[in-house]
């Protein structure tokens, strides 16, 4: 009846089903202790992650600090390394390069086609400050005004964004110091 079914001709030999039963235990084993072992290495691997967080004496930079403290406190296999740079518009771009994982950004910026956002940090307000006894009591009023604010970063694009809401534009202000610190002091 066996012999119908698979329609063997007289003389041919049944392959040995026993070489072929082992073959596939040999093979479901060594399947399972490499996915077995892969799955250890994954479960073992530390991974390292780059966030571009801005100035050091800046919010972003601060609570990147923090998120890297609650972070690797809560995943052992997670590792941060914070990256002091020059404000969102270099974050994005370390992003867009590769050259890190995670950025800090203003809310507002344009992104590029890498960014996908993960968390609001913090509600972001405009806070423009003036000395108690300065005439400036619009913002068209500081037309011609020094401004501490260094020329990079989304800050200072947020406010040139404002400015020319008034019709105003980068000449129109004498901005103060090359980098936050220096701004800060000015």
């Amino acid at each position: 009846m066996l012999r119908s079914i698979l329609a063997i001709r007289p003389g041919m030999r049944l392959p040995d089903t026993h070489k072929f039963r082992l073959f596939g235990i040999v093979l479901m084993t060594v399947i399972g202790l490499g996915a077995g072992g892969l799955a250890i290495y994954q479960s073992q691997r530390v991974h390292r992650l780059t966030i571009a967080a801005g100035s050091a004496n800046g919010e972003s930079y601060v609570l990147s600090l923090a998120l890297k403290v609650v972070v690797e406190r809560h995943h052992p296999n997670v590792r941060l390394q914070v990256q002091e740079t020059g404000g969102t518009a270099e974050n994005l771009g370390l992003l867009e390069q590769g050259s890190a994982q995670l950025a800090a950004a203003q809310g507002d910026a344009p992104t590029g086609s890498s960014a996908r956002m993960i968390a609001v940090l913090y509600d972001d307000k405009f806070q423009l400050l003036v000395h108690d006894g300065s005439s400036i009591r619009r913002f068209a009023d500081l037309k011609g005004q020094r401004i501490a604010l260094p020329q990079t970063g989304g800050q200072y694009k947020s406010f040139l964004h404002v400015a020319e809401h008034f019709g105003l534009t980068a000449r129109d202000f004498q901005f103060i110091g090359r980098n936050e610190s220096q701004s800060d002091q000015a």
